[in-house]
């Protein structure tokens, strides 16, 4: 019998990072435009709820926010 859990489904989505880019494009069809969320996700080719997180972060903060990347101290 072989150990099944250890292997990952080929179909699993990975994570990707949204550019500055993408999130440039994103705030300018949204906000400065005034398009529509769902129309300005396939644009910039994002997800809709991540899209919505980062409009709400930049009407927060003013500023498009970058995460800091993980990994090392």
């Amino acid at each position: 019998m072989s150990d099944q859990r250890n292997i990952a489904p080929l179909n699993r989505r990975q994570h990707q990072r949204t550019t500055l880019a993408q999130k440039e494009i994103l705030i300018k069809l949204a906000l400065v435009e005034g398009k529509a969320i769902r129309e300005a996700t396939q644009v910039a080719n994002v997800n809709e709820s991540t899209a919505r997180n980062i409009i709400a972060a930049y009407r927060r903060e003013g500023t498009i926010v970058q995460r800091p990347c993980g990994g090392g101290l």
